[in-house]
């Protein structure tokens, strides 16, 4: 679709963007790629092998690439409030059953763009950071009711808040290192019990 003639593959996106898929596919060997500063480029081969080219902002392919990304050098780590969406339901040592909320703050980073753009772009074009946190924050409900079995029968003197943290902090953690983030805090500012309602 591309050749070494042709204008050069140029950055589609917006300032904000972390990560930014190049207009086109199956891009030729010598066409000539242009790179914002701030930005690195990663090819992706039609056999799925990927490439991170960094601190280069003007250049030409060595090989032909099925796809371009531009992916931000320096990623900065972003913070998001959170919260359980529905109360978990958890029974008690004495029988009864109580509904858990808790919510909190985060910290996370994308670590690894290529990692990223394998597991979550296929059908995008860009991402954001609006975009980074709705995919971390769309896992949590899925954590929070893997935590139920954990968690139930709970004992109610028990620091509820150091056993919501280790579980829920392993399980986004391996979630999110699989996505290309690194979880830097996971922070539960409050939990509380309340009666499930008849």
């Amino acid at each position: 679709m591309f050749g070494g003639n042709k204008k050069p593959v140029t950055f589609p996106g917006k300032d904000n963007a972390l990560i930014v898929k190049a207009s086109g596919t199956n891009f030729k060997k010598n066409q000539r790629i242009e790179v914002p500063k701030g930005y690195e480029t990663i090819l992706i081969e039609a056999d799925g092998t990927s490439e991170a080219i960094k601190n280069q902002f003007d250049f030409r392919l060595e090989t032909p690439v099925k796809y371009i990304y531009y992916a931000k050098s320096n990623q900065l780590k972003l913070s998001s409030k959170w919260g359980t969406r529905s109360r978990i339901n958890v029974r008690t040592k004495d029988g009864n059953h109580k509904t858990l909320g808790a919510y909190g703050t985060m910290q996370f980073i994308l670590a690894n763009p290529i990692r990223y753009i394998n597991h979550h772009m296929a059908n995008k074009q860009s991402l954001d950071e609006t975009d980074l946190t709705n995919t971390v924050l769309q896992k949590l409900p899925d954590i929070f009711t893997d935590l139920e079995e954990t968690l139930s029968p709970i004992d109610e003197t028990q620091t509820l808040s150091k056993t919501i943290k280790t579980h829920a902090f392993a399980s986004l953690k391996h979630f999110l290192d699989e996505s290309g983030i690194t979880l830097e805090a996971f922070i539960i500012e409050d939990v509380n019990l309340k009666l499930v309602e008849e």
